[in-house]
């Protein structure tokens, strides 16, 4: 395999170019930078985990070591990183940092800090030349990049004090933030400022976007934030808890590593209190003591409880302790005197109603997002013209965002079963009314109620839906039984009872001379109210994805309730368009396809004989290390890239790039079911890898991409006499049409494969330019593809806008490609050019079955993510899979038996939808 590489004159041609205005700012070169980085670590006592704790001690090293600090203002990132542009006297020297009132000299201080500082890359101007003219991107250039990035974010973090809650590229302020309603006080939403530096084509740019974060409410008491975490009202309640309940869990996943302030004793010199972080939670502080010791004293053993009482004469009404420091030495004050310190982000994953307020919080208008960007660069906030941080590296930035240029493609249209194609809306939608699908499936159905919903009105429900599906053109069978109640206790019960009843309606009763035709079975499960019905659809989809291989389709109890009054016009509506959409899945799950995009892209597609890919890694929430990280990878089994299926494994917590054996066997069966169901070879595979930050890209080429090879000299290898006896046929490169494989007994013709990473959180924005056209929302129209002025310089990339704004400012996709070997169907041009993948690209994004609309991704790499997600419920019905995690160990052997493999009836057809 071998890559072919692009260069600016390959960039795209097709489509109507335009100039729209982007979030990235230009960076230019007014001196010669010099940045030393320098590294920082700790010898003796290791640096805590808490990062302001970190920022102290370099303080008190620099106030403490006069010389050489006293002249040196460094950025420091609370790590091991220290940026300055005055480099410290010798390339390494060490330094003590006191951060206890006791002399350096006691035996028994454990607040003394040895640093050694280290120079490790000193940033020249050629650093820079390398980087914008795309010659190299070496450890020196990286580092420019990785100093710059702190330098930025040093003078918004400065002006809280120090305090200013952010991450490696966000800082978040103040102005504006409320409190989250559906938290009970715990956490407050913040507004903030993005920033991230980027080499472009002969420049860098610092791309500014606003984000938004939860942020711990400081000052409540953590006893009280545990207690509301658990729906707990009265705080001696928490005195029950005991730590084998799955209570326990939660307490200390919610808590480790939270950073708070102790208020007994009080400080008498009203300075703030010292920030600590959680290292642990003790059940009961009574039953926990240590050894006290103190001068003219015999040392005495005491409980934490006790110690509490005798010393600060506080007696502590909650059992529940905090643990700091380490296990050696540890330090237990009880929960009650402690508070939540103040800019904290939140990290968990969000939970429904959380990212349903970040979503209200965060949808601005475009226009107003980008006066935001503005007012930021301009004004006090990154303080950019001000900030000494970045006045030292001898670069300026510029105070208007950057024109890119960029093309519109044209949008693709919609071919139903009957009529003429649909061409798209300029928000990019269409409508079904009146169309019937492409393709259908006989289906028979059942419906299990696992809520309080009334049998009568579930029935007209379900329906309504039956009735928007037969007017799609779907043959649906009458329901197979009354409404069955399911028992939440046992989901599987009510299951289990439906598929007798289909097996009843189905099989061929002895006086009948014909089978009856195909029917496939549906189950129609209604789902208690929003927030109580997860383990109900966890335990349906168990059974019907891995145990019985049987179509469901879950619907809120809301949904149910809902009123059927034909004279109430704009109910009615809503009632249609959300049957309608339960259509969509419902026909897509039983093998049916709705609709077929048509573009310049389906006779790429056609004549490539192409298998498009989807993958992605699916990971456990942030700090948790002992659940497993889930990969999927889905195939397209026809020539228009509209029929997917599916694979799925685990492997190791937040292991970022696949485990080549297993992908590799993945690939190889995607490939055995692609020649089963069509008879040849596919030609090309179009690989889209979602999920990938650009500092993996190495390691995803180093390791994937020889795993995809390995599973097609592989499948050759293996399925090469079978093939040839079956008459399956082959592409041979170069040519347009289908041959027999040729009679050897080896042959393995070589793989044309193209590896794109698809990212969605890089923040790049683009705007309407003022009097052009946008979409109803104030969006930039759907279609927009930029590969010039802000893309990368050393390799290929684009981004593309495929998609109408809803709600908010429209977020593109970042393409980058990794691997380019699929070839054209034309002798005379056979390198897939930029403007094949773009157009493919955009292609895909109409492709999605769930819509009526283009949606912001190719479909097979959407299809990837909501595999991931599904495929957490395929850790069989272990209460501990479902649990938040935590930090313990990863025990692979545990979660390969429990993790269930996809039933076979199902494994071929998109289930996950």
């Amino acid at each position: 395999m071998t890559s072919v590489s692009f260069s600016c004159a390959n960039q795209g041609r097709q489509g109507r170019q335009i100039y729209r205005r982007s979030s990235a700012i230009a960076i230019f070169q007014r001196s010669k930078p010099n940045i030393p980085d320098v590294l920082v670590k700790t010898e003796d006592n290791p640096m805590p985990l808490n990062s302001q704790r970190a920022h102290e001690i370099i303080d008190r090293m620099k106030a403490q070591n006069p010389d050489p600090w006293a002249s040196v203002s460094p950025a420091y990132d609370g790590r091991k990183l220290l940026v300055s542009n005055t480099s410290i006297p010798a390339h390494s020297a060490k330094f003590m940092a006191n951060m206890s009132p006791k002399a350096v000299t006691d035996p028994k201080n454990t607040g003394l800090f040895i640093i050694t500082v280290s120079l490790v890359l000193n940033v020249d101007a050629g650093s820079y030349a390398r980087l914008v003219n795309g010659t190299s991107e070496d450890d020196v250039s990286k580092a420019f990049i990785q100093a710059l990035q702190l330098l930025l974010r040093m003078s918004p973090i400065l002006s809280g004090n120090g305090g200013t809650p952010h991450n490696s590229r966000s800082v978040f302020m103040p102005t504006g933030k409320r409190p989250s309603p559906s938290s009970n006080g715990m956490f407050e939403l913040w507004k903030g400022i993005f920033q991230s530096v980027r080499p472009s084509i002969n420049r860098l740019v610092v791309n500014v976007d606003t984000v938004a974060a939860f942020i711990y409410t400081p000052g409540l008491n953590i006893a009280e934030f545990i207690g509301r975490s658990l729906g707990i009202r009265e705080p001696r309640d928490l005195n029950r808890l005991v730590d084998t309940s799955d209570e326990w869990r939660i307490v200390k996943t919610l808590v480790k590593r939270l950073a708070v302030e102790a208020t007994v004793p009080p400080r008498q010199d009203g300075l703030p209190y010292r920030r600590r972080t959680i290292r642990d939670v003790i059940v009961d502080i009574g039953a926990f003591q240590f050894d006290w010791e103190r001068p003219q004293h015999p040392t005495e053993r005491i409980s934490v409880k006790d110690y509490f009482v005798r010393v600060h004469h506080k007696t502590p009404v909650i059992k529940l302790g905090l643990q700091f420091g380490s296990n050696r030495r540890p330090i237990v004050v009880p929960a009650e005197y402690c508070i939540i310190a103040s800019g904290q982000l939140l990290k968990r994953t969000l939970t429904p109603e959380q990212m349903k307020e970040m979503l209200d919080f965060t949808k601005t208008p475009p226009q107003q997002r980008l006066r935001s960007i503005q007012d930021a660069v301009n004004g006090q906030f990154l303080n950019y013209e001000q900030s000494q941080y970045v006045q030292q590296t001898g670069l300026e930035i510029s105070k208007t965002p950057l024109e890119a240029r960029g093309r519109m493609l044209e949008r693709p249209v919609i071919r139903f079963k009957h009529g003429d194609p649909l061409k798209p809306q300029e928000d990019t939608s269409w409508r079904i009314m009146n169309q019937n699908f492409v393709l259908t499936r006989r289906s028979c159905w059942a419906v299990v109620n696992f809520s309080d919903a009334r049998a009568e009105q579930v029935l007209a429900f379900a329906r309504q839906i039956q009735l928007r599906c037969a007017a799609r053109g779907m043959e649906v069978g009458g329901l197979v039984h009354p409404v069955l109640r399911g028992n939440n206790q046992n989901p599987h019960q009510a299951l289990d009872e439906a598929l007798i009843q289909y097996g009843a309606v189905t099989t061929r009763r002895p006086e009948e001379t014909t089978p009856p035709l195909v029917t496939e079975m549906m189950i129609l499960v209604v789902l208690p109210r929003s927030n109580r019905g997860g383990e109900q659809r966890r335990a349906v989809k168990l059974w019907g994805d891995c145990r019985k291989g049987v179509v469901t389709q879950c619907m809120k109890q809301e949904k149910a309730e809902q009123r059927i009054d034909e004279r109430d016009q704009r109910g009615m509506k809503n009632i249609d368009q959300y049957c309608n959409n339960m259509a969509l899945k419902i026909n897509a799950k039983l093998g049916g396809t709705n609709s077929l995009p048509r573009s310049n892209a389906t006779q790429m597609l056609h004549g490539g004989y192409f298998m498009v890919l989807g993958a992605d890694v699916g990971h456990p929430g942030p700090g948790v290390t002992d659940r497993p990280s889930i990969c999927s990878l889905t195939a397209s089994m026809d020539a228009d890239a509209t029929r997917y299926i599916s694979r799925t494994f685990i492997q190791s917590p937040r292991q970022e790039t696949m485990d080549p054996d297993k992908l590799a066997r993945r690939v190889y069966d995607c490939l055995l079911t692609f020649v089963k169901t069509n008879k040849f070879v596919p030609a090309n595979l179009l690989f889209y890898r979602d999920g990938v930050s650009e500092g993996e890209f190495e390691r995803v080429s180093e390791f994937e991409i020889p795993a995809i090879d390995l599973a097609w000299k592989k499948f050759w290898e293996t399925q090469l006499g079978h093939m040839q006896q079956k008459n399956i046929g082959y592409i041979p490169q170069g040519e347009l049409e289908i041959k027999l494989i040729p009679r050897e007994r080896e042959f393995c013709p070589p793989l044309q494969l193209t590896f794109v990473v698809v990212g969605k959180r890089h923040h790049v924005k683009f705007f309407p330019s003022q009097g052009t056209p946008t979409d109803r929302s104030g969006n930039v129209r759907g279609g927009l593809v930029v590969d010039r002025d802000i893309v990368s310089p050393t390799s290929l990339d684009f981004y593309l806008q495929s998609h109408g704004g809803l709600l908010g400012t429209s977020r593109s996709s970042h393409y980058t490609v990794l691997l380019n070997g699929v070839r054209r169907p034309d002798p005379d041009h056979p390198e897939m050019t930029v403007d094949d993948l773009q157009c493919i690209s955009h292609y895909l994004c109409y492709a999605y079955a769930r819509a009526t609309r283009a949606v912001s991704i190719p479909a097979p790499v959407y299809y990837a993510d909501l595999i991931c997600s599904r495929a957490r419920f395929h850790l069989n019905d272990n209460d501990q899979a479902f649990s938040d995690g935590g930090s313990g160990a990863f025990d692979q052997n545990y979660w390969n038996g429990i993790f269930r493999e996809v039933h076979e009836e199902q494994r071929n057809r998109p289930f996950f939808m």
